[in-house]
């Protein structure tokens, strides 16, 4: 567990990352959760982003393609929607219009 506490740690810190996601346990999020809060010196904000278990929870089929298949749908609709956040038009600042 410690190298994937430390890799998401890592992960989790970048700002551009659209997708940051754990294979896993309910324990072993939790216990990430508090090392990552205590010793890490990681913030709720950036705790919430982690997804895990990774292939979501609602099919409990325990296969690795399974599995594999279901992160990379998410990863796919993490990205498109990263994508589609980056180009969205900003709404102008005070008043200013702005170029793009």
């Amino acid at each position: 567990h410690a190298l994937d506490f430390l890799i998401a740690t890592e992960a989790l810190k970048r700002r551009d990352a659209a997708y940051v996601g754990m294979i896993g346990s309910k324990t072993k999020k939790a216990t990430f959760r508090s090392w990552f809060l205590k010793s890490a010196d990681g913030s709720e904000a950036e705790f919430a982003r982690l997804v895990s278990p990774i292939g979501g929870e609602t099919v409990k089929d325990k296969r690795p393609q399974v599995i594999a298949a279901l992160a990379a749908a998410e990863i796919m609709m993490a990205l498109a929607a990263h994508a589609m956040a980056s180009t969205a038009p900003q709404p102008a600042s005070r008043g200013k219009a702005m170029a793009g």
